[in-house]
């Protein structure tokens, strides 16, 4: 676990590198844009990226499982993969451009939509290297890549703001970027392996049936992440979706540590799961409890600083994203624990299971967002949201355990709701005093809670602390 770690940090540090960027660059985006059309340019993000996560169909995580098992064959693995994925990606593209005129968005979130398209297909193919990075355990290359991609996004709206392009030159020249960074995360991967287009059909043919699976399990899964800002946006006004969407942009960010984690441990998840079970057992459970204390933390950091955070990166004209932002911050801890239980499904090929669990959630997703939105606009849709995302906690963890014999230290989980109780009772004292009051008070009540109730180990924090002053 120890180069686990190691990976984490050096990714936690350049995504936090990113996600300032990626802030600063939101509110120069919020103010040049405004509330209606950064509504719009929010309809542009959701659709692209439900095409970038359709056409992937799993791709990416299928190679990255393959190589972590077989790594003396990550040539004629990834050959095999990329023609596939070469293949998918003018389909889709082709598709989302036939579907344009069909969409009930006004001509210039629909014009937008069309310039995109260039971005869109560069987003498909730019994931694909990420799955040799993931397998050699080297996430600092994504991180890099996230970084530099973040700042070429700053430089996108900088020099969109100086000669007043608008929202489609903003989307033309964000597409831009993302074409440069496409061709650097390749540049990049050549170490790992050499780019080619072998094909044995009968190799690729399973590989291929089970990254269909997993695609489609992703495209649900994704329709549920980002369903409920589609259907606010077929219900509701861009002006909304910009603010449900500032207030999600948050959560969007806070998703980065999980995911981070879980693409470093993957790797080794999939070797324990296949050859010694006990190993996995405690693979599993050092990583749900981590996520979930960490998704805890992250939880009182934001419902805390709500509007602070809003102000910061928005500007005035956002202030009412504060509300639903900390409404959506309930739902961090689900999100993180969640993708546990959803990878060792994964690493063990149970991919009929992700399927039926996509489709429900998918259901319960569609169907409260439907009862809530129309009533309570950006606010019901993130109640949906916890109300989602605690369901899927639930039906993935159940799947996994009926498939693997793992067991879950539920004594951990008496030990953290030990350690959030003092928290929770601190902010509802300083609710109204100063927000960074509550935040460092709720914070710090936390942190010595959990220490004293057994939930942070002891024997953690020693070796964290060895490795900081060693």
């Amino acid at each position: 676990m120890h180069k686990v770690f190691v990976n984490t940090a050096v990714q936690l540090a350049g995504r936090v590198l990113s996600i300032g960027i990626g802030l600063f660059t939101l509110r120069l985006t919020a103010t040049y844009l405004g509330v209606d059309v950064y509504g719009e340019y929010s309809i542009v993000l959701a659709v692209a990226s439900t095409t970038v996560i359709v056409a992937e169909l799993g791709v990416t995580s299928i190679l990255a499982r393959e190589i972590s098992k077989y790594p003396e064959d990550a040539d004629s693995l990834g050959g095999m993969l990329f023609r596939f994925r070469l293949v998918t990606v003018v389909p889709a593209v082709l598709i989302l451009a036939a579907l344009i005129p069909f969409l009930p968005y006004n001509h210039d979130t629909k014009l937008a939509l069309l310039v995109s398209l260039p971005g869109v297909a560069a987003l498909i193919l730019g994931s694909f290297p990420n799955a040799f990075f993931q397998a050699n355990l080297r996430l600092e290359y994504v991180a890099g890549l996230d970084v530099g991609a973040r700042v070429l996004g700053l430089a996108a709206i900088v020099l969109v703001r100086l000669l007043n392009l608008g929202l489609t030159g903003y989307v033309a020249v964000v597409a831009s970027s993302y074409l440069i960074t496409c061709i650097a995360t390749y540049v990049l991967s050549g170490s790992f392996w050499r780019i080619n287009t072998s094909f044995d059909w009968e190799r690729a043919k399973p590989l291929i049936r089970s990254a269909v699976g997993v695609g489609f399990a992703a495209t649900i899964g994704l329709l549920v992440y980002r369903g409920d800002a589609i259907l606010l946006s077929l219900l509701k006004t861009p002006r909304d979706v910009g603010i449900y969407t500032v207030a999600y942009r948050f959560v969007d960010q806070a998703f980065l540590l999980p995911g981070m984690f879980i693409a470093t441990v993957f790797p080794i998840m999939t070797r324990t799961l296949h050859t010694d079970m006990a190993a996995a057992q405690r693979v599993i459970n050092r990583v749900f409890e981590f996520l979930v204390l960490a998704g805890i933390a992250t939880t009182l950091f934001v419902y805390t600083l709500a509007p602070f955070l809003v102000q910061l990166v928005a500007g005035d004209g956002f202030h009412a994203a504060a509300h639903p932002l900390r409404i959506l911050s309930l739902a961090i801890p689900l999100l993180f624990a969640s993708p546990v239980f959803y990878n060792v499904l994964l690493a063990r090929d149970w991919q009929r299971d992700l399927v039926l669990i996509g489709i429900l959630l998918l259901i319960w997703d569609v169907s409260t967002n439907l009862v809530l939105i129309p009533r309570y606009g950006y606010n019901g849709a993130a109640v949906a949201t916890i109300a989602t995302q605690a369901f899927g906690l639930i039906i993935m963890f159940v799947a996994a355990r009926r498939r693997e014999p793992f067991r879950i230290d539920w004594t951990f989980l008496v030990r953290a709701a030990g350690a959030v109780a003092p928290a929770v009772l601190v902010v509802y004292l300083l609710r109204s005093q100063s927000q960074w009051e509550a935040f460092v008070a709720a914070e710090l009540a936390f942190s010595v809670a959990g220490i004293l109730s057994g939930a942070v180990r002891r024997a953690d924090l020693r070796r964290l602390i060895a490795r900081a002053t060693g």
